[in-house]
């Protein structure tokens, strides 16, 4: 843990007070969770806080077992915030961070433990603090900013990576530079648009002094930025013991398997809960959470929303149907005596979206992401938001120290700031340009076209893409006439007139599945339609029907 405010820890040692002393935890005893779902903690130490001695790997097991956590994803940091502390690190703990189950796991009777990393107590940690879980390496770059750490880890084969305990304003207010430096992880909107991030950490519901995890995934996920929902303890720093607030992960295995469980984390099949005695969960059919819907306009949307509590336990409280960060149904849960519950309510969306339901300061469920008429999910106020966060980095600069890291981090927010940027104009494009046609998706949701502004000759555009699959090639093809039936291209479809004249460019995704690409507009384009779509060669990540995928059309009238 780097430094905090006095206020901030002492509101976290309230938090626990208050969840113990509520029954947070497990009182009841673990729940008996559906069938391939498993029960994890995302963020467990051995290495105390404070003073004291250090915690046995076996102890955590044990707590595993008593709990019904069946995957503890333990993490070395750096408690003493010294240089010393990170040479201990690097040289005595780094050997042990191998990849494999520790010798202590228990599988047999599903406790499972694994050690990754917390970047805490290191260069990057003012930024925010990332974990690495799934990591066979533990010698990360150690610079001043987390993005490089994150880099690193993901391309560990299986890896996964993201923020921890994270908390940010409900609100859409700015924030001061100390605020930035001490109350937020402020690279996180960076980091989770430029595809840095597979995960954002929640570790309490309260929203003390309005800030906890929603503030900041509500926003990325209205903004069409996909991150996975996790939770975890902190112990031996938040919470007393591991494991009252969980993650559960839906998996391919009914027994659990670190492996299977990490993958179900990076497909974002999730559910929280500050109760192991209760169990929340969403699926509209046979879509779950992480998954996408496809619907026509006008259409209805059954979700079923499951919860079960450990029988002999009490449950009541108010289930609420979420739509795009806001509650659009709710119902009373009221299980006196345990058991479970089902709640199908009726939802016809306006416009494509994300789809949750929780569980009131006890339990949430990750998003379901629902498509109506192939239309991409993108909130232009939750852009922009994003979008000046970005430029709160820049300038002025907060107190944060970057050393010789400057340029890297200027460009790393600059490329996400150009995302946002894109993002924020999905629902309003610039005046004389009009989007047409349905996207062939790939890995993200419905691929989009757009334009940084109007088609002005004598100019020249910026031809932006967004949800490509990334770190591919494809090209951008611009031309003057459209074919409106579409023509199937190796799967994916094509909007524009092969018999007209066309260009074609080459361009390549980031790892955010951003691409632009400039075109001069010259004089002598006046009054003309320019038809564009991008199409990208599919990687083999990306579950799709097809070789290609492509995005929607746009049509510009050069002014």
């Amino acid at each position: 843990m780097s430094p905090r405010p006095l206020a901030w820890v002492l509101a976290c040692s309230l938090l626990a007070a208050t969840a113990f002393g509520q029954g947070h935890g497990t009182p009841d005893g673990p729940v008996q969770l559906p069938p391939r779902w498993h029960s994890g903690d995302t963020h467990v130490h051995t290495q105390p806080c404070g003073p004291g001695p250090l915690l046995d790997p076996g102890e955590l097991v044990q707590q595993q077992l008593t709990a019904g956590v069946n995957i503890a994803c333990a993490s070395f940091w750096n408690p003493s915030k010294t240089l010393e502390g990170q040479q201990t690190y690097f040289t005595t703990l780094v050997p042990q961070i191998d990849g494999m189950l520790h010798v202590a796991s228990r599988p047999s009777l599903g406790a499972i433990l694994q050690f990754g990393v917390e970047v805490s107590g290191f260069n990057s940690s003012q930024f925010g603090h990332v974990c690495g879980i799934g990591i066979t390496d533990g010698v990360f770059p150690n610079l001043e900013y987390p993005g490089a750490d994150l880099e690193f880890f993901l391309a560990q084969p299986g890896a996964i990576a993201g923020y921890s305990h994270v908390r940010w304003p409900l609100g859409y207010q700015s924030m001061s530079g100390p605020q930035l430096a001490h109350l937020v992880p402020a690279m996180l909107p960076i980091d989770a648009a430029l595809g840095a991030a597979t995960f954002i950490e929640a570790y309490h519901f309260d929203a003390f002094d309005a800030l906890d995890w929603r503030g900041i995934y509500y926003k990325l996920q209205n903004a069409g930025v996909r991150v996975a929902l996790v939770a975890g303890t902190d112990n031996t720093c938040i919470y007393p013991l591991l494991g009252p607030i969980r993650t559960y992960v839906g998996t391919s295995d009914f027994t659990p398997d670190f492996d299977r469980w990490v993958d179900g984390v990076r497909a974002g099949c999730t559910s929280i809960s500050t109760d192991g005695s209760v169990f929340l969960a969403i699926a509209v059919d046979k879509t779950v959470a992480g998954r996408t819907l496809h619907i026509s306009g006008g259409a209805q949307v059954l979700p079923r929303v499951h919860v079960k509590k450990t029988p002999g336990g009490a449950l009541s409280g108010t289930l609420e149907l979420i739509y795009n960060g806001a509650v659009v149904a709710t119902s009373a849960a009221a299980l006196p005596v345990g058991g479970e519950q089902v709640w199908e309510p009726v939802f016809v969306p306006t416009e494509s979206g994300w789809l949750a339901a929780s569980l009131d300061g006890i339990a949430h469920t990750a998003a379901i992401y629902v498509i109506v008429d192939g239309q991409p999910i993108g909130s232009t106020a939750d852009a922009q938001y994003l979008r000046q966060h970005c430029d709160q980095l820049v300038a002025p600069p907060p107190p944060f120290v970057v050393g010789a890291s400057a340029a890297a981090i200027a460009e790393r927010v600059t490329a996400a700031r150009d995302i946002y940027d894109a993002l924020a104009l999905l629902e309003a494009p610039p005046v004389g340009v009009a989007r047409y046609g349905v996207s062939t998706e790939a890995c993200d949701g419905p691929i989009a076209i757009g334009l940084t502004g109007p088609a002005i000759a004598g100019q020249t555009i910026g031809v932006t893409c967004v949800h490509a699959p990334p770190g591919v090639f494809g090209v951008l093809a611009i031309g003057s006439d459209a074919d409106q039936a579409a023509i199937d291209l190796l799967g994916a479809s094509i909007y524009l007139d092969p018999l007209s004249p066309y260009n074609v460019d080459p361009v390549a995704s980031n790892k955010g599945g951003y691409a632009r690409r400039d075109y001069p507009l010259t004089p002598e384009l006046v009054g003309q339609s320019l038809h564009m779509q991008f199409v990208w060669i599919n990687p083999a990540s990306c579950a799709t029907a097809g070789l290609l995928s492509s995005s929607d059309a746009l049509v510009a009238t050069v002014q």
